[in-house]
Protein backbone atom coordinates (compact mmCIF):
# COMPACT_ATOMS: atom_id res chain seq x y z
CA UNK A 1 0.00 0.00 0.00
CA UNK A 2 2.43 2.47 0.80
CA UNK A 3 4.40 1.81 -2.63
CA UNK A 4 0.99 2.57 -4.52
CA UNK A 5 0.54 5.98 -2.27
CA UNK A 6 4.22 6.67 -2.93
CA UNK A 7 3.28 6.34 -6.47
CA UNK A 8 0.11 8.30 -6.73
CA UNK A 9 1.89 11.18 -4.55
CA UNK A 10 4.72 11.45 -7.29
CA UNK A 11 2.04 10.97 -10.01
CA UNK A 12 -0.09 13.43 -8.35
CA UNK A 13 3.05 16.26 -7.83
CA UNK A 14 4.67 15.40 -11.30
CA UNK A 15 0.49 16.54 -12.90
CA UNK A 16 0.96 19.54 -9.84
CA UNK A 17 4.17 20.37 -11.28
CA UNK A 18 3.59 20.06 -14.64
CA UNK A 19 0.14 22.40 -14.82
CA UNK A 20 2.35 24.87 -12.48
CA UNK A 21 5.21 24.72 -15.33
CA UNK A 22 2.60 25.16 -17.92
CA UNK A 23 0.98 28.46 -16.18
CA UNK A 24 3.76 29.76 -15.70
CA UNK A 25 5.28 29.21 -19.16
CA UNK A 26 1.56 30.55 -20.73
CA UNK A 27 2.04 33.80 -17.90
CA UNK A 28 5.28 34.56 -19.45
CA UNK A 29 5.16 33.83 -22.97
CA UNK A 30 1.49 35.11 -23.98
CA UNK A 31 2.63 38.66 -22.47
CA UNK A 32 5.93 38.66 -24.48
CA UNK A 33 3.94 37.35 -27.69
CA UNK A 34 1.55 40.65 -27.43
CA UNK A 35 4.70 42.92 -26.72
CA UNK A 36 6.82 41.63 -29.63
CA UNK A 37 3.37 41.66 -31.41
CA UNK A 38 3.38 45.87 -30.06
CA UNK A 39 7.26 45.64 -31.00
CA UNK A 40 6.63 44.85 -34.70
CA UNK A 41 3.58 47.03 -35.21
CA UNK A 42 5.90 49.62 -34.40
CA UNK A 43 8.31 48.55 -36.85
CA UNK A 44 5.54 48.82 -39.58
CA UNK A 45 5.30 52.35 -38.45
CA UNK A 46 1.76 52.22 -36.64
CA UNK A 47 2.34 54.05 -33.84
CA UNK A 48 -1.18 54.88 -32.75
CA UNK A 49 -1.88 51.38 -31.25
CA UNK A 50 -0.84 50.46 -27.32
CA UNK A 51 -0.39 47.65 -25.01
CA UNK A 52 -1.61 47.47 -21.43
CA UNK A 53 1.11 46.06 -18.89
CA UNK A 54 -0.63 43.34 -16.47
CA UNK A 55 2.17 43.24 -14.20
CA UNK A 56 4.78 44.85 -12.48
CA UNK A 57 7.41 41.90 -13.37
CA UNK A 58 10.11 42.47 -15.75
CA UNK A 59 8.03 41.66 -18.62
CA UNK A 60 5.06 44.63 -17.17
CA UNK A 61 8.09 47.18 -17.51
CA UNK A 62 9.15 45.77 -20.47
CA UNK A 63 5.71 46.87 -22.25
CA UNK A 64 5.60 50.26 -20.23
CA UNK A 65 8.87 50.72 -22.46
CA UNK A 66 7.50 49.89 -25.09
CA UNK A 67 4.58 52.17 -24.61
CA UNK A 68 6.98 55.61 -23.93
CA UNK A 69 9.10 54.40 -26.73
CA UNK A 70 5.93 54.16 -28.85
CA UNK A 71 4.76 57.54 -27.60
CA UNK A 72 8.05 59.28 -27.73
CA UNK A 73 8.71 58.41 -31.44
CA UNK A 74 5.20 59.86 -32.28
CA UNK A 75 6.24 63.18 -30.42
CA UNK A 76 9.51 63.03 -32.84
CA UNK A 77 7.38 62.87 -36.20
CA UNK A 78 4.77 65.28 -34.99
CA UNK A 79 7.69 67.70 -34.53
CA UNK A 80 9.57 66.13 -37.77
CA UNK A 81 6.08 67.33 -39.96
CA UNK A 82 6.00 70.63 -38.33
CA UNK A 83 9.32 71.64 -39.31
CA UNK A 84 9.36 69.89 -42.52
CA UNK A 85 6.10 72.20 -42.85
CA UNK A 86 7.58 75.10 -41.45
CA UNK A 87 10.49 74.37 -43.95
CA UNK A 88 8.54 74.59 -46.91
CA UNK A 89 7.10 77.36 -46.36
CA UNK A 90 10.31 79.21 -45.72
CA UNK A 91 11.24 77.98 -49.18
CA UNK A 92 7.88 79.27 -50.80
CA UNK A 93 8.51 82.81 -49.07
CA UNK A 94 12.49 82.66 -50.44
CA UNK A 95 11.41 81.50 -53.58
CA UNK A 96 8.77 84.62 -53.57
CA UNK A 97 11.11 86.82 -52.86
CA UNK A 98 13.19 85.69 -55.59
CA UNK A 99 11.41 86.01 -58.00
CA UNK A 100 10.72 89.77 -56.72
CA UNK A 101 13.82 90.55 -57.13
CA UNK A 102 14.49 88.89 -59.92
CA UNK A 103 11.53 91.44 -61.80
CA UNK A 104 13.01 94.48 -59.90
CA UNK A 105 15.68 93.52 -62.24
CA UNK A 106 14.55 93.10 -65.08
CA UNK A 107 12.51 96.40 -64.83
CA UNK A 108 15.91 98.00 -63.63
CA UNK A 109 17.48 96.56 -66.74
CA UNK A 110 14.60 97.47 -68.91
CA UNK A 111 14.63 101.35 -67.26
CA UNK A 112 18.26 101.63 -68.01
CA UNK A 113 18.01 100.19 -71.95
CA UNK A 114 15.68 102.95 -72.20
CA UNK A 115 17.36 105.64 -70.41
CA UNK A 116 20.47 104.71 -72.43
CA UNK A 117 18.31 104.68 -75.57
CA UNK A 118 16.93 108.32 -74.66
CA UNK A 119 20.38 109.48 -73.83
CA UNK A 120 21.50 108.66 -77.34
CA UNK A 121 18.99 110.48 -78.71
CA UNK A 122 19.72 113.64 -77.00
CA UNK A 123 23.14 113.29 -78.42
CA UNK A 124 21.95 112.63 -82.00
CA UNK A 125 19.72 115.91 -81.24
CA UNK A 126 23.01 117.95 -79.86
CA UNK A 127 25.12 116.75 -82.72
CA UNK A 128 21.88 117.56 -85.21
CA UNK A 129 21.39 121.17 -83.24
CA UNK A 130 25.13 122.15 -83.68
CA UNK A 131 26.03 121.12 -86.92
CA UNK A 132 22.69 123.40 -87.99
CA UNK A 133 24.59 126.37 -85.76
CA UNK A 134 27.44 125.92 -87.96
CA UNK A 135 25.54 125.97 -90.83
CA UNK A 136 24.17 129.17 -89.90
CA UNK A 137 26.84 130.88 -88.76
CA UNK A 138 28.53 129.98 -91.67
CA UNK A 139 25.47 131.36 -93.69
CA UNK A 140 25.82 134.52 -91.40
CA UNK A 141 29.17 135.05 -92.39
CA UNK A 142 28.96 134.38 -95.63
CA UNK A 143 25.56 137.32 -95.53
CA UNK A 144 28.08 139.25 -93.91
CA UNK A 145 30.79 139.47 -96.37
CA UNK A 146 27.74 139.60 -99.20
CA UNK A 147 26.51 142.65 -97.04
CA UNK A 148 29.58 144.56 -96.69
CA UNK A 149 30.64 144.22 -100.79
CA UNK A 150 26.84 145.99 -101.12
CA UNK A 151 27.73 148.44 -99.00
CA UNK A 152 30.63 149.06 -100.45
CA UNK A 153 29.21 148.74 -104.54
CA UNK A 154 26.69 151.29 -103.06
CA UNK A 155 29.36 153.68 -101.26
CA UNK A 156 30.85 153.51 -105.41
CA UNK A 157 27.67 154.27 -106.88
CA UNK A 158 27.26 157.37 -104.34
CA UNK A 159 30.54 158.25 -105.30
CA UNK A 160 29.98 158.14 -108.75
CA UNK A 161 26.22 159.61 -108.37
CA UNK A 162 28.35 162.37 -107.17
CA UNK A 163 30.96 162.98 -109.32
CA UNK A 164 28.30 163.10 -112.19
CA UNK A 165 26.44 165.55 -110.13
CA UNK A 166 29.58 167.48 -109.78
CA UNK A 167 30.29 167.72 -113.86
CA UNK A 168 26.83 167.98 -114.55
CA UNK A 169 26.39 171.13 -112.25
CA UNK A 170 30.09 172.53 -113.82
Amino acid sequence: FTANLIIVVVAVAAVVGLAFALLLSRSITRPLKKAMGFAEEIARGNLATGITARSRDEVGRLVEALNHMSDKLREMILQIRRNADEVASSSEEISSSAQQLSSGAQNQASTLEQTSASVEELTASVEQVSDHAQSQAASVEQSSGNMTQMQASVQQVARTLEQVSGSSQD
